[in-house]
């Protein structure tokens, strides 16, 4: 879910949601799924009618563990700059 907070050319945005990750390597891990969830935020910068910018920030929190035996849980903090179409 993502909200702007202004409708112009210079947009800042919030965001949350849940995130499902799968893990490919079922030898390493005990759970196969883990449930997590991310909020964050960022500017988007319109280029053109097309076009626009964004820099994103985002945290990650995972809910469930990885390894039955320990209170290991996945945790991200992650920056992006991406090139969007606008529709």
């Amino acid at each position: 879910m993502r909200y702007y907070f202004l409708p112009s050319k210079l947009k800042i945005f919030a965001e949350a949601g849940l995130t499902n990750l799968f893990s490919l390597n079922k030898e390493n891990v005990d759970n196969t799924y883990i449930l997590g969830g991310k909020f964050g935020g960022g500017i988007e910068y319109n280029l053109n009618n097309g076009f626009a910018i964004q820099f994103t920030t985002e945290y990650m929190q995972g809910f469930t563990n990885i390894y039955k035996e320990s209170n290991f849980k996945i945790r991200t903090l992650s920056f992006g700059i991406g090139l969007v179409k606008l529709l």
